[in-house]
């Protein structure tokens, strides 16, 4: 049963990754697709914790210290441009408190988790596991970044993407990621690899063709 869900739920996330990837290289419908990237992350997010199998207390206040944490970080970064550098969100990721789309720290959630997850079968220390996943974060970032420049999710100064933003990426995945390790909940998860391929995949086609 649980291998005929997986199915089922690869297979929505296949279809709208590949159909947004059509409609955002399409300039007629770009900018409809891209009021969409919102939706498409919360199906995302849904479907990644659909298939999370111990939603114990440890696990709650993860999600919830993740979610808040990875806000809040954001929200101070746009407000002082003294984390990642200076930059600012447009309209279009969503509803903003502080000048920061509240979709931010859902993707900070979705992602510290599948990298946290992807990991986690190796035999290494906690410490090796966190910094592993935090190499994997700023390998997404490294594809992310140039394509949401160009759909207009955020700007920076000349469209230039400072080190210190990947920088900043690291070490704040590195310590989200050691408390995902450290904290009591079972890690593993199915779904999560292919969330983190089907993005990275999603990120690097579009950074190629728009």
């Amino acid at each position: 049963m649980l291998e005929k869900k997986l199915i089922w739920g690869r297979s929505i996330i296949l279809i709208l990754y590949c159909v947004g990837i059509i409609g955002l290289a399409l300039p007629g419908w770009r900018s409809f697709f891209v009021q969409l990237t919102p939706i498409t992350l919360l199906i995302s997010t849904f479907l990644l914790f659909y298939f999370h199998r111990d939603w114990n207390k440890a696990f709650i206040f993860f999600i919830t210290v993740t979610y808040l944490l990875g806000f809040g970080i954001e929200a101070f970064g746009v407000a002082t441009g003294s984390i990642f550098g200076e930059y600012a969100y447009s309209a279009v990721l969503g509803p903003k408190v502080a000048d920061t789309p509240l979709i931010i720290g859902i993707n900070w959630l979705i992602l510290i988790y599948a990298t946290g997850t992807i990991i986690s079968p190796f035999h290494w220390p906690k410490l090796i596991k966190a910094l592993a996943g935090a190499a994997l974060m700023v390998m997404l970032d490294l594809g992310l970044d140039p394509v949401a420049i160009s759909l207009n999710f955020w700007k920076w100064p000349g469209d230039i993407v400072p080190l210190t933003n990947y920088m900043a990426w690291f070490i704040i995945s590195f310590l989200l990621l050691l408390g995902f390790h450290y904290l009591p909940f079972k890690k593993g998860n199915k779904f999560a690899l292919f969330i983190y391929l089907v993005q990275f995949g999603f990120f690097i086609i579009l950074s190629v063709i728009i």
